[in-house]
């Protein structure tokens, strides 16, 4: 009867012990930790109009792979504003863009000489209208925010351990209510980058320390 006793303690403990243990991103796993950052250009269209638009993005990088940061960007051409709002002013008006938020990337096959790398920025912007001279900050007094998500996907180039250019396409979704101007669909659209990053991307370990 003892042995049958036992037997009913053991069998859950055993079973217990032999569940696996809950998946998560890294399983634990996280052999190297660096940083990485650089900035980006990215030609693209808003309202129909050829734009050009620069900024950075940078974070943490953990196993040569996993790009975890933040980014951002503004419009760097003129664009004139919408006829709507240009008949309420004298002189002429100018788009002023720019959004930024959380960066999230991933390279798939690090070490191959030629990468895919895939990202994707969410986050928020906004925009406004100024006076001609790129910079007059006399702005119009009304801000218009809105919701923004930017997928990217690229081919990225090993130059040496600490410079990894890339080019490739993304496509910037707005969506905002009660835009001045403009409706979400105008600001939206595809995007050619060409990014800069810089970092260490060796296989260093943090553990060799």
């Amino acid at each position: 009867m003892k042995w049958l006793l036992s037997l009913l303690f053991l069998v859950p403990a055993g079973l217990a012990s032999a569940q696996d243990e809950p998946e998560t991103l890294f399983n634990g796993n996280i052999h190297s930790i660096s940083g990485f950052g650089g900035p980006t250009t990215r030609f693209t269209r808003i309202a129909g109009d050829g734009a050009l638009m620069t900024g950075g993005y940078g974070g943490v990088l953990l196993n040569n792979q996993w790009g975890i940061g933040g980014g951002g960007f503004g419009l760097a051409t003129e664009i004139k504003a919408p006829a709507s709002i240009q008949s309420t002013s004298i002189e002429p008006l100018y788009l002023r863009l720019g959004y930024g938020g959380f960066y999230l990337e991933y390279t798939q096959n690090p070490n191959k000489l030629l990468h895919l790398n895939y990202a994707m920025l969410i986050g928020a912007g906004g925009f406004t209208y100024t006076t001609k001279k790129m910079d007059d900050w006399d702005y119009d007094g009304h801000h218009n925010t809105f919701f923004v998500a930017e997928p990217f996907v690229g081919m990225e180039l090993n130059v040496t351990n600490w410079f990894h250019p890339s080019i490739g396409a993304s496509y910037r979704f707005i969506a905002g209510e009660n835009l001045k101007g403009f409706e979400s669909k105008d600001l939206s659209d595809f995007t050619l980058a060409l990014n800069l990053k810089f970092g260490w991307f060796g296989n260093r370990s943090w553990d060799e320390d």
